[in-house]
C-alpha cells in the first residue's frame, strides 16, 4: 500500500468514493491473480477502505532498475493495456454520473 492510500484512510476511512488497482502478478494466470487480489482486499480491509471498484492488474518486472537479488530476475510485463483502459474507462463514467456539481462561483 501506498503512504498516499494509508493517510488517505486514516482521514477519511469509508465515507468517500476511492477506486483501487494493484499491479502484482508477474503472469495472469487465474491462481496469481487471485492471490494478488486476496492480498489486496485484506490491506484494504486492514485499513477500513472498502472501494467501489477493485482490480488487479498484472505486474512488471525491469532487472536493470532494481537492486540484488531482483535485478537478476527475467524482464516481465504482464499489463494488458487494453484491460487497463476498460477498467479506467469504466471507473469515469461511474465517477463522472455521481459527482456532486461544483458550486457555481459569482
Amino acid at each position: 500500500m501506498t503512504r498516499t492510500l494509508v493517510a488517505y484512510a486514516s482521514k477519511h476511512g469509508s465515507t468517500e468514493e476511492v477506486a483501487v488497482f494493484a499491479l502484482g502478478p508477474l503472469t495472469l494466470e487465474v491462481d496469481q491473480v487471485a492471490g494478488s487480489r486476496k492480498q489486496l482486499e485484506n490491506a484494504l480491509t486492514h485499513l477500513g477502505v472498502y472501494p467501489q471498484f477493485v482490480t488487479v492488474f498484472g505486474g512488471v518486472v525491469d532487472p536493470e532498475k532494481l537492486h540484488f537479488p531482483f535485478n537478476r530476475m527475467p524482464q516481465v510485463d504482464a499489463r494488458d493495456s487494453q484491460e487497463i483502459r476498460r477498467w479506467a474507462g469504466e471507473v469515469a463514467v461511474h465517477f463522472a454520473d455521481h459527482a456532486d456539481p461544483a458550486p457555481i462561483a459569482h
